[in-house]
């Protein structure tokens, strides 16, 4: 086991440290590959996660606001936008 992999597993933070250093570097052959791809994989995997809870919260939301117009209230309006802007935050970072 070489030795950025050890530290994976004793202190994830000095190894992310330790890990953007060699990539900086260019020092390819001291990195932790699979664990650095897993911790990629699990980074695109959060994202969609959080891209699909907002955009189900929105829709929840929007249908409620439509076919429950007694429950109007600023609250149900204020999820829908913070949620909406999530969204819109989320689409303007992944590349055309």
């Amino acid at each position: 086991m070489n030795a950025t992999k050890a530290l994976y597993e004793m202190d994830f933070h000095l190894w992310l440290k330790e890990t953007v250093n060699l990539l900086c570097k260019g020092d390819v052959e001291k990195l932790d590959l699979e664990n650095l791809a897993e911790e990629i994989e699990d980074m695109e995997n959060s994202r969609k996660d959080a891209l699909e809870s907002n955009l189900i919260r929105v829709l929840q939301h929007l249908l409620k606001w439509k076919y429950q117009p007694q429950k109007q209230t600023n609250s149900r309006k204020a999820s829908i936008t913070e949620h909406s802007l999530s969204l819109n935050k989320a689409f303007k970072k992944v590349p055309a």
